[in-house]
């Protein structure tokens, strides 16, 4: 089985737990209603995020932790009509290994 961690696009930097999230910005999705403008999930840490003061749907680090969290929060996001406004088919796609990963590191667990 495989960790999965997030990776700010703004420093390059793994993202621990309680220090950063993935995220979509209300404004962009309003704004993808408005003229189908693609949303991006943006990874970043809380100190290097330019949206801290922006509403967003937000998931944190610790909540996507692993493979199991990715399907389990895309169970969950695939009932929201705005997902397929969004581009986490790419973020599946960069864990999946299909495109290069900026977003995502899979870590290899060892045996216990």
């Amino acid at each position: 089985m495989n960790d999965l961690t997030l990776i700010c696009e703004r420093c390059g930097f793994p993202i621990a737990h309680g220090t950063g999230s993935i995220y979509a910005t209300y404004q962009d999705l309003g704004a993808a209603r408005a003229d189908g403008t693609p949303v991006h999930w943006y990874t970043r840490h809380d100190k290097c995020s330019e949206h801290l003061e922006e509403s967003s749907y937000e998931l944190g680090a610790d909540q996507l932790a692993s493979q199991s969290d990715l399907a389990r929060w895309t169970a969950h996001l695939r009932v929201k009509r705005w997902l397929a406004l969004t581009d986490w088919d790419d973020l599946l796609r960069e864990v999946a290994g299909e495109i290069p990963a900026r977003r995502v590191l899979l870590v290899a667990r060892k045996a216990a």
